[in-house]
């Protein structure tokens, strides 16, 4: 048992040592993700002149293009942002999105809708017969 527990601790030891050092990495690569977000996002070509339109243009290219280079570091780093998982994590959040009535079958509907409007439908009848007996 004193072997197993030794064991146990070592491994676990490394594991988080390694969970730390991935947890700090993402964290500097998130924060450089938001830095190049933020700088891609603060191009501004509205205020451009003439004048300096193609040295404004060659700094946004390259903006965008440090930005792509910073997206695809980190897609190669972490296998959270491949192709299939952000398109697994897409297909999650619309699966979440969904219409409540859509499982019910035609009659369930019909019910539903019956049960909404007939309230609607006793006040129109009740109103006709208040004017009808006027």
């Amino acid at each position: 048992m004193i072997h197993n527990l030794t064991r146990g601790i070592g491994l676990i030891e490394e594991a988080e040592f390694a969970a730390r050092r991935d947890a700090e990495q993402m964290a500097r690569t998130l924060g450089e993700m938001r830095e190049a977000l933020n700088k891609v996002q603060s191009i501004n070509d509205q205020a451009w002149t003439k004048d300096d339109f193609q040295v404004e243009l060659t700094r946004a290219n390259t903006t965008i293009e440090g930005a792509r280079m910073e997206w695809n570091a980190a897609r190669l780093k972490w296998p959270v942002l491949s192709p299939e998982n952000l398109a697994r994590a897409e297909a999650k959040e619309t699966a979440k999105v969904s219409v409540p009535l859509a499982e019910r079958s035609f009659m369930e509907l019909c019910k539903f809708g019956l049960a909404l409007t007939w309230p609607l439908l006793a006040g129109i009848i009740a109103l006709i017969v208040v004017l009808i007996l006027r």
